[in-house]
């Protein structure tokens, strides 16, 4: 059972973090915060997956955006974590319908991402600011976040769901705008 899964994830999860604290003494400070940020990654994780099988526990995408936040927190010196959590962060805040906060964590993560050489995840962000516009019905400006998603999949060879699901995307536009020939070449 999936759910009960979840719940037994998140409670050993907690516990790991309990005991983290209370021996913190035995980490030296870069350890400590590496396995706390660790642990709240996973602990975030756990609670976006136990929402996305119990999609009515909204109180889940709570959690799950308190520990995206811990995770970044503990995450100064772990540029891949603070990604990876901030991506997330991205996602639940668009999930919640929550826009402004979710356009300005993904420009975020194009910034970092770019910083750290890790372009799948600079296209991950442009995909998912192409979405936001596409759902908030600003076209144009979707269609310049799917085409770099086009891009950068183009190079890197590791973002074919975002390239596939950018293409459809920019095909409905095209659609929308009355450009029959665009929309075919996009739907391919």
């Amino acid at each position: 059972n999936a759910v009960g899964n979840y719940r037994l994830a998140i409670k050993n999860l907690r516990q790991l973090d309990e005991f983290v604290d209370k021996n913190e003494s035995v980490y030296t400070k870069e350890q400590f915060l590496n396995t706390k940020s660790n642990i709240n990654l996973s602990l975030a994780g756990a609670y976006e997956n136990y929402y996305v099988k119990n999609l009515k526990e909204r109180t889940l995408l709570d959690s799950s955006e308190y520990f995206y936040k811990r995770t970044i927190s503990y995450s100064k010196n772990f540029a891949d974590n603070k990604i990876v959590a901030k991506l997330s962060l991205g996602n639940i805040y668009s999930w919640k319908k929550d826009y402004v906060n979710a356009e300005k964590t993904y420009y975020d993560i194009i910034f970092l991402a770019d910083q750290n050489k890790m372009p799948d995840m600079v296209c991950s962000a442009n995909y998912n600011l192409g979405d936001i516009y596409y759902t908030t019905k600003k076209y144009d400006k979707a269609l310049v976040f799917f085409k770099k998603t086009d891009s950068i999949s183009a190079i890197t060879k590791t973002n074919e769901v975002d390239y596939l699901k950018s293409n459809y995307y920019q095909a409905k536009i095209y659609n929308i705008l009355k450009e029959p020939d665009l929309a075919y070449k996009h739907s391919k």
